[in-house]
């Protein structure tokens, strides 16, 4: 699956941690540790989100960020991924089930 995204947000949770709300394909948000990740990302910068089951062995030179997480929530309008403790919220219905292991590629744009 893959999403195109705009950012429309970066706010602080708790420091190192960061939350980036974002339109597109979906409403996504996401938290990560930027400063930790040495990622800069701004109001406007378009991302590209995919996630897969599967691993791709060519991520390192896909993509900037590569995580994986597990879907813990689905209701008819939300997905809910752990990373390490870390929430990744997709405000759509997507084809998925809690326990399923999701591997999240993140590319930004140049």
């Amino acid at each position: 699956m893959e999403f195109n995204e705009v950012v429309s947000e970066v706010s602080v949770v708790e420091d190192p941690i960061y939350k980036i709300t974002m339109t597109g394909d979906a409403e996504i948000e996401l938290e990560l540790p930027l400063r930790m990740l040495n990622i800069d990302v701004e109001r406007g910068k378009r991302l590209k989100i995919d996630l897969d089951e599967k691993k791709n062995s060519d991520y390192k030179k896909i993509y900037d960020i590569y995580l994986w997480g597990i879907v813990y929530n689905v209701d008819n309008n939300s997905t809910y991924i752990s990373i390490g403790g870390l929430l990744l919220k997709i405000k759509k219905s997507l084809p998925l089930s809690p326990g399923v292991r999701l591997y999240i590629g993140i590319k930004l744009s140049s």
